[in-house]
């Protein structure tokens, strides 16, 4: 009777062991499948900061060139205004001048 009480205690363990088994694979796939989604999350992030950081340069290199231009145009509009603010003669003498300076020059 002794063999049949073991045998059935051991089946019992058996079987539970069985279930636990069977809830860690469960569990463990859990894990794996929740794994894959932060490493896809973090994937999707570092390529997300990637681009974020080529647009903060291209805009970095556009905001330069601007300024360059920019610098520019207020010195060509500064001239403009100085030479809107000639008096006629003034505008003759500096044409002679440089008619004179293309002579001497030339």
């Amino acid at each position: 009777m002794s063999s049949e009480v073991d045998y059935a205690r051991l089946s019992s363990e058996n079987r539970e062991l069985k279930a636990q088994n069977e809830r860690l694979d469960n569990e463990l796939n859990s894990l794996k499948d929740r794994l894959f989604v932060l490493e896809k999350e973090k994937l999707d992030n570092e390529i997300e900061v990637s681009e974020a950081k080529q647009r903060n340069a291209l805009f970095m290199d556009l905001d330069e060139d601007w300024k360059k231009k920019e610098t520019g145009f207020i010195e060509r509009i500064k001239q403009l205004e100085i030479s809107l603010a000639k008096t006629d003669a003034e505008k003759f003498d500096d044409l002679h001048n440089e008619v004179k300076y293309h002579e001497i020059s030339v």
